[in-house]
């Protein structure tokens, strides 16, 4: 089975490997399956035990929301003694950077806050569309039809490892114009905030995937779910589409082979282009401080170290043998002479083979280990990169 496997560095217990959250622990951080993680764009977020600036916030607050460990809060914003938050923002830029997992509340209006040890979503007394519960099966439904699709794609021969990113982002691109999703006859311009609840349907991921009906929102979503599965970097941009007032649309940014892109697949202006390109310019504003956190969230992950960006991209089981495909990004920080080692299993449980330079992962390496081996000793399917 084709899959894709993400390092997270991110002090959690594996649950398994199948595309569920599981529930928050003891020790005060949720435990994530590392596919859903790599899948709603969170690799390279670590959790922080104790949260201090406003991004350490949204950092626990995107990882929380992708276990389900969180609540709403519809009442109105006025707090009491026992539940004064210690942190609250408006929904802001961050909702449509990651769209994929956030992207039913990115018309909604709403707030984030942190109080009495959990994270609450505020819908400032509106009740929201869907329940918590609801949102969670969404987003664990739309991960199995894309894994599925994604998998189609590989046993196929679509998608290829002698592919460049750009070739295999276009695969989804074509396939996801060929569905013809057509927007919803929603109106946007709406103030009556019980009414925007219904957006919640169309912006989601699950909206463009499941239920084929979705407007930018959950079409730049499920794109950048698709995206995440090739272990390619993609977020949400807003902006507006250029000669129409009041045009708010939604586009992903993409680093594909090492450029940035805008690309957009569901409406007129249909294509890929280089991010500040004049053709770009010529129909997309864009919201620059949307950019700007994008860009922020876009380095922060392959810059830390070579193990913070280390993907598996194929297991392939054999007779004989499990064959390991694996790459760390580009513009990582190492040295030519550094050598790194990959490792199947658990530290004290494993198989592991090494001498590999970061030139060499960069440019991708496979590695095989004994199946024999594998089944004797009860090794766990867990490949890191050690640093030798």
């Amino acid at each position: 089975m084709r899959r894709i496997l993400i390092l997270i560095l991110i002090p959690v217990l594996l649950c398994s490997f199948v595309p569920v959250a599981c529930s928050a622990s003891d020790t005060g951080y949720p435990e994530l399956d590392p596919e859903v993680v790599a899948a709603f764009g969170l690799s390279g977020l670590q959790w922080i035990d104790e949260p201090e600036s406003n991004d350490d916030y949204w950092n626990n607050f995107l990882l929380s929301f992708a276990a389900g460990d969180w609540e709403y809060w519809d009442e109105p914003l006025i707090w009491n003694g026992e539940m004064a938050p210690i942190w609250n923002k408006p929904g802001g830029n961050m909702i449509p950077v990651f769209n994929s997992l956030l992207g039913a509340l990115l018309n909604q209006g709403i707030s984030v806050f942190y109080a009495n040890g959990k994270y609450y979503v505020a819908t400032n007394g509106v009740e929201p569309l869907y329940s918590k519960e609801e949102l969670m099966a969404q987003q664990n439904d739309v991960l199995l039809a894309a894994k599925a699709i994604h998998d189609d794609f590989w046993r196929t021969g679509k998608l290829r490892e002698d592919m460049t990113e750009m070739e295999r982002f276009q695969v989804y691109f074509h396939y996801l114009t060929a569905l013809s999703i057509p927007p919803s006859a929603t109106d946007y311009q709406s103030e009556d905030p019980q009414y925007r609840t219904v957006f919640m349907k169309y912006d989601s991921a699950y909206g463009a995937l499941i239920n084929h009906v979705a407007d930018c929102g959950g079409k730049s979503a499920i794109m950048n779910l698709f995206a995440h599965l090739e272990g390619i970097q993609a977020f949400g941009l807003l902006g507006s589409i250029v000669g129409i007032t009041d045009a708010g649309h939604v586009v992903n940014f993409l680093r594909l082979d090492g450029d940035l892109y805008v690309s957009n697949f569901g409406s007129a202006n249909r294509g890929t282009y280089l991010l500040n390109s004049s053709s770009l310019a010529k129909w997309f504003e864009l919201d620059r401080n949307v950019l700007n956190t994008a860009l922020k969230y876009m380095r922060c992950h392959p810059d830390e170290s070579p193990a913070s960006a280390f993907q598996v991209t194929d297991i392939r089981s054999r007779d004989d043998y499990v064959n390991v495909g694996c790459r760390v990004l580009k513009g990582n920080n190492g040295t030519e002479d550094q050598l790194f080692g990959i490792r199947y299993g658990e530290p004290d449980n494993c198989l592991y083979i090494g001498g590999y330079t970061l030139k060499a992962l960069e440019k991708g390496i496979n590695a095989r280990f004994s199946r024999q081996e594998i089944e004797l000793n009860h090794i766990p399917e867990s490949i890191t990169l050690l640093e030798e």
